[in-house]
């Protein structure tokens, strides 16, 4: 697979002027740190596939991590290409199924699309909108071919594991240190964090973690994912694509997300800070 990110000079942060009100009835004006919003548009095979909306980091991780949590390819060898254009606001992902249908046709620049292929994604009847916290992400096709979800083998774990991942939020990360306005998700893998991604949308930073697993070839089934958001149903259904057995959050799940997760045997764990985590579903049946 060849990455291609010309991406550069991408902001992360601005100022704003605000008025700071306090409790004891005085104000002032001041300055005050806010975090930018990029949008980005994904296609594959030419076709329109998404609008994303992002924090510009680790963008090939995290366009990468979005094709297969969302079931958009089937594996990472599906990819031939990815390429990011100067100002970030494009990529093209070309598979290795268009490749074999257009041998010797040049790669597509920015401002033009290539032509459509027969890949196997389907235009969505009416747009929908991703299920994120970012409100502008929408979803343009889906792939009415993609594999159903498969349960996990279970994965060992120690406590000693989750209060690291814990304690590594617990110090904070560079954007939401100056603008209070980011999630960020950590990779686990062989008894250390590995890497860490931030993003103003959880799904987003998720994606971007695993990402990394994907384009270092780890094996997912040794992994774990510490995330700073909120867990409803499809953000367990990204660590089960992706493969992950363990799924960690400060945060709190809802009630589907913990029957999915027993379903799928997705070893889930909340409330995860560096004094105590509470532990949803188990799927090794250690004891803690």
């Amino acid at each position: 697979m060849r990455i291609e990110d010309a991406s550069e000079n991408l902001r992360l942060s601005g100022e704003m002027d605000v008025v700071c009100v306090k409790a004891d009835g005085t104000s002032a004006g001041k300055s005050s740190q806010i975090v930018l919003e990029h949008d980005m548009d994904l296609y594959i095979d030419g076709q329109r596939a998404a609008r994303l909306v992002c924090t510009p980091t680790n963008l090939p991780e995290m366009v990468l991590g979005r094709l297969i949590t969302s079931r958009l390819i089937d594996s990472v060898d599906a990819v031939e290409d990815i390429v990011i254009c100067r100002t970030g606001h494009t990529v093209h992902v070309r598979t290795r199924r268009d490749t074999e249908n257009h041998q010797g046709q040049p790669l597509q620049k920015e401002g033009n699309q290539p032509p459509q292929n027969g890949t196997d994604l389907h235009l969505v009847e009416a747009l929908q909108k991703e299920p994120t916290c970012c409100p502008d992400n929408k979803v343009f096709v889906v792939n009415q071919d993609a594999r159903d979800l498969r349960p996990l083998a279970p994965a060992a774990w120690t406590p000693e594991d989750i209060f690291l991942l814990a304690g590594r939020f617990s110090k904070g990360s560079g954007i939401h240190k100056k603008t209070q306005g980011t999630h960020s998700a950590y990779l686990y893998h062989g008894g250390r964090i590995i890497f860490s991604a931030e993003d103003i949308g959880r799904h987003n930073a998720m994606d971007k973690v695993i990402g990394h697993m994907l384009l270092h070839e780890l094996d997912p089934g040794t992994c774990m994912v510490y995330t700073t958001g909120r867990v409803p149903t499809d953000m367990v259904e990204k660590a089960i694509a992706a493969g992950i057995p363990v799924l960690v959050t400060k945060a709190v799940p809802t009630d589907q997300a913990v029957e999915m997760a027993k379903k799928y045997n997705l070893t889930l764990i909340c409330k995860a800070w560096p004094d105590s985590f509470e532990v949803f579903h188990n799927s090794c049946r250690m004891e803690v």
